[in-house]
């Protein structure tokens, strides 16, 4: 079962989305439930289509948050699927990417203080592929 919502009060102008954003960290995806990077971010894009530049984001942890915050962790997020799967196709050893600080250094300072550190997300990300590709 899939217990993960996001709730868009249209008149009051505010987004609450609970698990589905972490403001202040790198993502918590399930993936033994099903969970995926893929999905994860497409659920972003879907709430970046229906609110607008007023509209207050409540994440499930971190600080409220806005549309265009919302966007840079899409663009977080891509880039380092997309840094991750380049690993997989130079045939890197798990050690070798969860080892790899250059795969997110760009974010750590913003996204890597949390549960998921650096370390986490690169290991997630390649030994469990699928949490970046649908591959």
């Amino acid at each position: 079962m899939h217990g993960d919502a996001m709730i868009y009060f249209m008149k009051n102008n505010v987004n609450h989305k609970g698990d589905t954003y972490f403001s202040e960290a790198y993502p918590y995806i399930d993936l033994n439930n099903g969970g995926s990077a893929d999905g994860y971010i497409d659920a972003q894009k879907k709430t970046l289509l229906v609110i607008n530049g007023d509209t207050k984001v409540i994440p499930g942890h971190g600080q409220p948050s806005n549309k265009e915050q919302l966007k840079g962790y899409v663009k977080m997020l891509e880039e380092i699927r997309t840094a991750i799967s380049e690993a997989k196709k130079q045939n890197r050893t798990l050690s070798e990417v969860e080892n790899d600080e250059s795969l997110t250094k760009k974010y750590d300072a913003t996204y890597g203080n949390g549960y998921i550190d650096s370390k986490k997300l690169n290991h997630y990300g390649l030994k469990c592929h699928r949490f970046f590709t649908n591959e």
